[in-house]
């Protein structure tokens, strides 16, 4: 199955920029909408630094959009942040899609 057949769900997505804004907060760049494969989970993850973080969704993404850890989703009226992703190879070795790991942006 080829990921766009699934990819029903539109999410929007703001890598940062890597600057901060005048309060001294992380900016992000401008906003792309992306089709995806959107579900509603809840587990645990175990992040590079050892912590366990809760994730409250998950994004099947096609290779051809560019995201970054820490890049803002924003799903209907919610907005999560990357934690994780995971590049899944096709059978040809290249990327086939991404899976993104979410935590709603207002859990910290």
């Amino acid at each position: 199955m080829s990921v766009t057949s699934l990819s029903k769900q539109t999410i929007t997505i703001e890598n940062p920029s890597g600057i901060q804004d005048r309060h001294g907060k992380k900016a992000f760049g401008a906003a792309a909408s992306a089709k995806c494969r959107f579900e509603r989970i809840y587990k645990t993850i175990v992040t590079a630094e050892r912590e366990r973080e809760p994730i409250h969704a998950m994004v099947g993404l096609p290779p051809s959009y560019t995201v970054a850890i820490g890049a803002r989703v924003t799903y209907g009226s919610d907005q999560y942040r990357v934690l994780q992703i995971a590049e899944s190879p096709g059978a040809n070795g290249n990327v086939h899609h991404r899976i993104l790991m979410l935590q709603l942006w207002g859990y910290v």
